[in-house]
């Protein structure tokens, strides 16, 4: 979109609507909302790469996302979301490094993230994710 706050603000709305989807059982529909949420606020972050209401709106819209696609046993696709989601994260911690809001996003990632880690059977680095997050 031409107007940067319209899109941030339909990006958010398909935010919003995707636990109400995933709560009726469509889950392909909350994920391509998500995945929209993902794209717009991608190209709005880009064109504003220091605006740290677009990176935590991207941050958040890229969880959600990766939710979604763990929830449909989606896991590759759902640990790039949530690894999208710390980077995202670690970009807005360098920002403002004392936003416990932010820390705690990233801290969520990183439990994620860890937990994604154990299943596939990778132990170590499980452990240094989850010891991340517990020392935020």
């Amino acid at each position: 979109p031409d107007n940067d706050t319209w899109g941030v603000e339909l990006a958010q709305g398909h935010v919003l609507l995707g636990p109400l989807l995933e709560e009726r059982g469509e889950l392909q529909e909350a994920t391509e909302g998500y995945a929209t949420a993902v794209a717009l606020l991608v190209s709005l972050t880009a064109r504003s790469p220091d605006d740290a209401e677009r990176q935590e709106a991207l941050a958040l819209a890229r969880s959600y996302h990766g939710l979604v696609l763990e929830l449909q046993g989606r896991l590759d696709e759902a640990r790039h979301a949530y690894s999208a989601c710390l980077a995202a994260t670690i970009r807005l911690e360098d920002l403002d490094p004392e936003n416990a809001s932010w820390s705690d996003l990233g801290a969520s990632a990183r439990i994620v993230l860890g937990r994604l880690d154990l299943r596939a059977g990778d132990l170590l680095s499980a452990r240094a994710k989850l010891s991340r997050a517990s020392s935020v």
